[in-house]
């Protein structure tokens, strides 16, 4: 909005200065003709556009204050927002606190539940043990003693009990341990859970607070564009009061509170605005040219060919600017194709063209890995395939080129949470024990996370190879870049 308005009343001054610079040379007639006239009134209805034109200013300064409060309001917002995202990521910290705590106890209760069990096995070993080795001679002397064969029933009976009460008691400590181990199993799963939330929270509290701050510059821009709109109305009347008198004429007419252009006012800001508006088309084309004879245009299917690109592009043509951009590989050969607009002077793909239009040649390789916790079940393993890790939840960096598209056909089980900043998304990963994403590339030429395990992928497609692509027609122009690959 300020550039708008600055814009504007600049522009008024600007046309009906160029007027008074053509006076200087042109004696300004001291009447209409019938010609004249003519077009004035064909410029009456322009002329109610700019009545008022002092009010509209007024109008504009309400405005700008409006929208300052409303940025207040909005501030407000954000920051009870702010709030209850905090305290939602502190509840969820507790929980995560509660949940390692029930884990700790379940394992030492399953510790002592295997200890009762081998401690209950070994008793009835013993038992067995000492029943066989001493037991035979005394129950025969008992069996085939009359006195005491009352005694041998007895005993036969106890020792039925004891078995049987100790086969139930092993079934009711393996019963208790299978129970105690699929609790931790479940409470395991449960963590993962909130952890995951824990990540979504981290997530959402930056958010927030990039909003905030955001929002607090453009109430701090908004005050000076009060500031500047008020100053400018003022200078602006200025300027007006000395172009007429420059001029020897009157250009508008003043009332309270209220400024508009008299028929005078009319008749030269016409005439001068189809001359303003002329020269700012020959600008606008002149420079168009200059930028697209010095500037190479590269098409890319993923951010690590311009890493790989860009330092040989800046030394083979100091003189050029270079323009990248991120597409699909079909669309990026389509607009090759194109001679009338020129869209790509080159483009990157990992899938060679097969035609005889391209002049191609290999300009690099990339190989994926997953990035993971040192305390991941896999972070021992030489390498994993996308199976293996289908269904987990992932961090990944946005506009990552057709290796986006490819995480999510081959893991379509699993969860992405994007991030579209590269500084919040390494702060994410060394913070997270989400696993993530990685290449040899990105190791070597930008800065990644610290404090995780790099496991290669499996599949053939995490390996891919670059192939640099220009038109036939533009080989001989590209010949050096081609020559240093």
């Amino acid at each position: 909005m300020k550039t708008y308005h600055n814009t504007k009343g600049k522009r008024m001054i600007l046309l009906l200065a160029a007027v008074a610079l053509v006076s200087a040379c042109v004696p300004f007639p001291s009447y209409a003709t019938s010609s004249t006239r003519q077009e004035i009134e064909e410029k009456e209805q322009e002329k109610d556009q700019l009545e008022n034109q002092q009010e509209a200013n007024q109008l504009e300064l309400n405005g700008l204050k409006g929208e300052q409060k409303s940025l207040k309001k909005q501030l407000a917002e954000l920051s009870e927002q702010l709030t209850a995202v905090s305290d939602h990521l502190a509840e969820l910290e507790q929980q995560i606190r509660d949940k390692e705590q029930e884990i700790a106890d379940t394992i030492q209760a399953l510790e002592d539940a295997k200890a009762t069990e081998a401690w209950q096995y070994e008793c009835m070993e013993r038992r067995i043990q000492y029943a066989y080795e001493r037991g035979q001679d005394s129950l025969l002397n008992i069996f085939f003693s009359w006195e005491s064969f009352a005694r041998f029933l007895n005993l036969s009976t106890y020792t039925e009990h004891i078995a049987q009460a100790d086969d139930e008691m092993l079934d009711q400590i393996i019963a208790n341990r299978e129970f105690i181990e699929s609790e931790e199993i479940r409470l395991q799963q449960e963590k993962e859970e909130l952890d995951y939330l824990k990540v979504q929270a981290e997530a959402e509290k930056s958010r927030v607070s990039g909003l905030i701050s955001q929002t607090s510059s453009r109430m701090a821009d908004y005050a000076d564009q009060i500031s500047d709109a008020e100053a400018e109305a003022r200078a602006y009347e200025a300027s007006l009061k000395k172009l007429e008198e420059d001029l020897g004429i009157s250009l508008f007419l003043r009332q309270k509170n209220k400024l508009e252009l008299n028929e005078n006012g009319m008749y030269v800001l016409e005439l001068t605005k189809k001359l303003l508006e002329d020269a700012d088309l020959l600008v606008a084309k002149a420079r168009d040219y200059d930028r697209r004879n010095r500037t190479i245009t590269l098409g890319l299917c993923a951010p690590a060919p311009a890493w790989l690109l860009t330092p040989l592009i800046s030394n083979l043509y100091p003189h050029m600017t270079l323009q990248t951009e991120l597409k699909d590989e079909e669309r990026l050969l389509k607009d090759l194709e194109n001679h009338v607009y020129h869209v790509y002077h080159l483009a990157v793909v990992h899938k060679q063209p097969k035609d005889g239009l391209y002049y191609v040649k290999e300009c690099g390789r990339e190989k994926l890995s997953f990035s993971l916790p040192k305390g991941h079940k896999y972070a021992r393993r030489k390498s994993l395939s996308f199976q293996e890790m289908n269904g987990e939840n992932m961090l990944l960096m946005s506009d990552i080129g057709f290796w986006d598209l490819l995480h999510r056909e081959k893991m379509p089980d699993s969860r992405f949470l994007t991030q579209y900043d590269r500084f919040s998304f390494n702060e994410l990963v060394e913070s997270s024990t989400l696993p993530s994403f990685i290449t040899d590339l990105s190791e070597k030429y930008i800065e990644t996370a610290s404090g995780r395990v790099t496991v290669p992928i499996s599949d053939e497609e995490a390996s891919v190879t670059y192939y640099l692509v220009c038109r036939n027609d533009k080989k001989k122009e590209f010949s050096a870049l081609f020559a240093s690959l």
